[in-house]
This record gives C-alpha cells, structure tokens and sequence, in this order.
C-alpha cells in the first residue's frame, strides 16, 4: 500500500492600518531617512495582506502591496504565456525578481525611472520567448497599476523596498522521473549498497539530491513541485512514499521511501 503525506499551512489576519501620512501637492517629495524607511517597512509588513480589505478602513488610493503585484503578475503570466509554452511542448519556470527604485530619481533615457526592475532567469525547458512573455506581462500589471492608482508614478511604488523574487510556472508539467527504467527499484537499491548509492545520485535530474537518509530532496518551487506531483501520481499504487514539503530552510522539499508492511 502506497500513500502520499502533505503538510501545508495557511495564516490570515486582519489589524488596523495606521494612518497614511499627508502627501505633498507640487514641488519635489522629500527622500526618506533610513529611520524612517525601517519604520515604513514594519507598518507595510504588518498591513500588507489586509491593506486592499474593505472592512479594515482607510480612505483614498491605494498603494500596490509586494504580494498584490506578485499575484497579478502570476495571472497575467498564465494567462498570457501558458498556452504558448505548452504548443511548444515547454515545461520549466521563470524566475522573476523585482529590484524597487529605492533613490527615486530618474534614469536618462528612462520612459517609467520608478517603476520595479525586472530581472528573470530561466529554468529547464523555458527559453528567451517565454522570458519575452512572462517580461511583457510584468510591464503591462505595472501599467494597470500605475493607471488605476491615479498618482503620480513615484508614489505608486513608493511601497516597494525590497527586492522581491518568485518563479512562475509554465507548460505541461512532465513526471520528474520517465516510467522507465524503473526509478523505485533503483532507489531501493540505493538503500543498501554504497555503490548503488553512487549510481543512483550520478542518475537523478539536475537540482535533485540523494539525501543521507535515503530522501529525493528536490527545489520547493512550481515548476519542481508540480514534476513531484506528476511522477508521485505514477506509482503511488506500487510504493509508500512520504512527500514533506518546506524543509529545512523551506526552499526544498523531500520525498521519502517508507519503510512497513505492505
């Protein structure tokens, strides 16, 4: 009998926002101090799941929230580069990282100088048209941003800080292992021969591991957990497997042989 463990979580709250600070009409916005800055940070930290909430209050725009701009950027990918990424039989993820414009003065030659950076890198199947896409997304939520906050384009992303990064995932997603040969047989091997251990780990995907205990350790990202997901849906009939997910410092996952009767 073979099964499959997942452990997830989920935490939600709702806590008054402070008052926003009355914002300057004309001239030029004074730079905030680095004091001043930290202490913005842990108001927005506290306020940024619930900040868009009706029922938590506040008056007048609203500023986009690291995680409302994360989330919209997603969708806007899926729905924009899924499709394309998938009639080119592609599966992989793009890492995405949005660099906040933190001196607030403009670049030459820069048509938007305070809107996030981006930077994206590729991952397995996703080549430079899926980074074209997944770019031209990004830029188009900017825009729906800026255009719906109705300020001016330095105070709607006076918000953002820090750098933020994600991975989205595109295409199909293909089993992390093929049916055959037959990965289980060899992973048991593994188990009980030092040599098999060494054949086995020279066998396995690039960024997945062999860990001391015998566990396929393995990135805890889209693109990597929907693969798991796909193999795991292969031969959970044949195996007992543990799928632990946030390990360690949470950016892998393992996947575990279990040990019983059958």
């Amino acid at each position: 009998m073979w099964r499959v463990i997942a452990m997830l979580a989920v935490l939600s709250g709702c806590a008054t926002a402070p008052a926003p600070e009355p914002r300057q009409c004309g001239g030029v916005f004074p730079l905030p101090t680095d004091e001043k800055l930290q202490s913005e940070e842990a108001a927005d930290a506290d306020a940024s799941e619930r900040r868009n909430e009706p029922d938590c209050g506040g008056t007048g725009p609203v500023l986009p929230a690291a995680d409302d701009v994360v989330a919209t950027i997603e969708e806007k990918v899926h729905e924009k580069c899924a499709a394309r990424a998938a009639a080119g039989h592609r599966q992989g993820e793009v890492r995405v990282v949005l660099h906040p414009d933190r001196k607030r003065e403009p670049e030459p030659g820069s048509i938007h100088p305070w809107r996030p950076k981006l930077e994206t890198e590729l991952h397995l199947d996703m080549t430079d048209e899926d980074r074209r896409c997944v770019e031209n997304a990004a830029r188009a939520v900017f825009g729906a941003f800026e255009q719906d906050a109705g300020l001016p384009i330095d105070e709607v992303w006076r918000g953002m800080r820090k750098d933020v990064t994600f991975y989205v995932a595109l295409g199909e997603p293909k089993p992390l292992f093929p049916p055959k040969p037959d990965v289980i047989a060899r992973w048991q091997a593994a188990a009980g021969s030092g040599a098999a251990r060494e054949r086995f780990r020279a066998q396995l995907p690039a960024d997945v591991t062999l860990t001391d205990d015998d566990c396929l350790s393995i990135p805890n990202r889209p693109a990597f957990n929907d693969r798991a997901e796909s193999w795991l849906a292969t031969v959970i009939s044949r195996v007992r497997v543990a799928h632990h997910k946030e390990v360690g410092d949470r950016s892998r996952q393992e996947i575990c042989l279990l040990r019983g009767p059958e």
